[in-house]
């Protein structure tokens, strides 16, 4: 969302700049699967401007970045949802408001309209008639979930997307926690299966199938899940706290997993959220500076952590992490 977001507010800028310049007037929604402007990358970015586009509003300028009919840049808002009719009988729905301007209202609809549809067009004609473009780039702001800087408060738009619908089922463990602002993103990228992890690498085309494996059990392909439950490094530290762990459970199963019985309930997802984050530190560590895997080690990384996280808490509930500390306890010989 906030590569969407630069690539509408920073025009300037190289990427952005590249970007419009491979499109050569073409409207964004429009890139064929052929060109400089594609891969599951670019297609992952094209399914998130519906919702970018939902949530900015845009200042005219040149217009050569503002879809004529999806995006909010007249009074009546998107144009799509204001003349549903007019816009039922349109040719080219990924138009911008330039090739529109230029071409005429006319050029993007069929010969014959609907009696509905004629008195939305009338209508809409007299809101272009006080359009005027100029040199300077669209104005693309953020009035719901903007920061000061220009830029995209994420929370806020996840906020938004869940508001008054049905809640996402990783909402708490991915924000209603006091974990650092780092661990929180690794968060949303475990729940979505998108973290650095070997099958991921070999989904990409940078690995091969034959070093896929799992670097601390050399056994099955390193997924996300496998990582957090399926290894049996994994289920031994689940085990040393006092957690059930299945090796079965798919990676969506990380708000919901088990903990030890005597848990705190009010910071559960800032506990989980610090064995998650453990567990791939140390896989890490593995991985990148070839330290054997250690369960001991493992857990005072999360002994030492809890008790720099206790500050981030609210005063009425750090005693939590005094219960946290006890299943993170040096084992015994």
């Amino acid at each position: 969302m906030a590569l969407l977001h630069r690539l509408h507010s920073a025009v300037e800028e190289s990427w952005p700049r590249w970007v419009w310049a491979s499109l050569n007037g073409a409207p964004l929604d429009a890139v064929g699967g052929d060109g400089a402007l594609c891969g599951s990358h670019w297609s992952s970015l094209l399914r998130l401007l519906p919702l970018c586009r939902s949530i900015s509003r845009v200042a005219v300028g040149d217009d050569a970045r503002t879809s004529f009919w999806m995006d909010s840049w007249l009074p009546v808002g998107p144009l799509m949802s204001a003349m549903a009719e007019l816009y039922s009988h349109c040719t080219s729905p990924s138009a911008t408001v330039q090739q529109v301007i230029r071409a005429g209202l006319d050029s993007l609809l069929v010969r014959r309209l609907s009696s509905s549809a004629s008195k939305q067009r009338g209508t809409l004609l007299d809101l272009l008639r006080g359009v005027h473009l100029d040199s300077t780039p669209d104005r693309r702001s953020l009035p719901l979930c903007g920061k000061k800087d220009g830029g995209i408060r994420t929370s806020d738009v996840y906020g938004l997307c869940t508001m008054g619908g049905v809640q996402d089922e990783h909402y708490a463990l991915v924000w209603r926690n006091w974990a650092p602002s780092g661990v929180r993103f690794f968060a949303w990228l475990l729940v979505r299966g998108r973290i650095q992890c070997r099958a991921n690498l070999l989904h990409k085309g940078i690995i091969d199938l034959a070093a896929s494996g799992c670097p601390l059990c050399n056994g099955a392909e390193e997924t996300p899940a496998h990582i957090m439950f399926g290894c049996p490094f994994a289920r031994r530290f689940w085990c040393s706290i006092g957690a059930a762990c299945d090796e079965a459970w798919p990676v969506e199963a990380a708000a919901t997993c088990a903990l030890p019985a005597s848990a705190p309930r009010a910071t559960s997802s800032t506990l989980r959220l610090l064995c998650f984050w453990h567990l791939w530190k140390h896989r890490n560590g593995v991985v990148f500076q070839g330290l054997p895997p250690s369960l001991s080690l493992l857990r005072k990384s999360c002994r030492d952590d809890a008790t720099l996280w206790r500050a981030r808490l609210p005063a009425e509930l750090r005693g939590d992490v005094d219960q946290w500390l006890t299943y993170f306890l040096p084992e015994r010989p």
